[in-house]
């Protein structure tokens, strides 16, 4: 493949895994509609939209070779997991979301030395965290650790991904405020369009995270 082909060669695989990761998870959305699909179709159609994601990473992380990369795809792995159990025992989910999170910030580490920003974003996040967690955890019927905990994970996450490419840093945002829709379920009563705008953040995350495999 010849120099100038490979940007091309590049921009095709990132459109045909866009164009992909859109119909599956339109067909999982359409799916969890009664009567469209049995429940294994459904879990297939949303881990498997994230598993899409993941492929792209690896064909990225096969051209770059860099370790931080191979530690992104497997992240989107643990992740497309994760997609799947938190809708049959949620808290096995979120675990697994975290272990996720913990293979996002073992390749942010691995890509770029941590960065000032970082420092300071995630002791101003992880002050959010526990406050946020100790106030509103009065008015949860569920044990508010947990979901701290998760916080706190998540939030060093995005304070890495802060010190890195736009790409990045913009799927991190968008994760994080994706599982935010989440938690607010818990508080509130919240409707299709929480579901909606909760799975499309969470789908371009994921996206986002690995195109910037092959852009570094």
């Amino acid at each position: 493949m010849t120099l100038a082909a490979e940007p091309a060669a590049r921009g095709a695989v990132a459109l045909c895994a866009l164009v992909a990761m859109t119909a599956s998870g339109l067909g999982y959305q359409l799916g969890k509609q009664p009567g469209r699909h049995r429940p294994h179709t459904v879990l297939l159609l949303k881990g498997g939209t994230t598993m899409i994601a993941a492929l792209l990473a690896l064909y990225g992380a096969g051209l770059s070779g860099l370790p931080g990369h191979w530690w992104l795809f497997l992240g989107l792995v643990v992740c497309a997991a994760a997609d799947v159990l938190l809708d049959m025992r949620f808290r096995l989910g979120m675990a697994a979301f975290a272990l996720g999170h913990l293979c996002y910030i073992t390749a942010f580490v691995l890509l770029a030395p941590v960065q000032p920003i970082s420092v300071a974003a995630y002791a101003a996040l992880a002050l959010v965290v526990l406050l946020m967690g100790r106030y509103l955890g009065r008015g949860m019927q569920e044990p508010v650790l947990p979901f701290q905990l998760y916080g706190l994970v998540i939030s060093a996450m995005l304070a890495l991904a802060l010190g890195l490419r736009p790409l990045t840093a913009v799927g991190a945002v968008l994760f994080v405020v994706s599982d935010s829709l989440i938690f607010y379920r818990f508080l509130r009563p919240a409707g299709r369009l929480n579901d909606a705008a909760c799975i499309l953040l969470y789908y371009t995350a994921q996206y986002l995270l690995a195109l910037s495999t092959l852009y570094t």
